[in-house]
């Protein structure tokens, strides 16, 4: 595989998951800093999802990452909306099959 294709692709890959985080959030806790956090999980959530793309197993990874990194409330069945949004964002790039 061509390196400048695989990284164009990485960053399109981020930039979709991105996006499914942000758009995901409850409104009031949209800020600025929850967004950046989210955002930084980006590059580990697309090789999660190319490694098994299971909406359900991404949801609980996110739940984690809620309660133990970001310290914020866990929100399941918000999490497993954004989580299959996800694997369907990659899915849908070439990069994963959804679940």
């Amino acid at each position: 595989m061509n390196v400048g294709y695989a990284s164009v692709r990485q960053m399109r890959d981020v930039h979709a998951v991105e996006e499914s985080f942000v758009a995901g959030i409850p409104l009031p806790q949209v800020n600025a800093s929850l967004a950046a956090e989210y955002d930084s999980y980006a590059t580990h959530i697309v090789s999660l999802v190319r490694e098994a793309p299971d909406a359900t197993q991404l949801a609980r990874h996110i739940g984690k990452l809620q309660l133990e990194s970001m310290r914020v409330d866990e929100t399941p069945t918000n999490n497993l909306d954004i989580a299959r949004e996800i694997v369907k964002a990659l899915a849908d790039a070439g990069d994963a099959s959804p679940s």
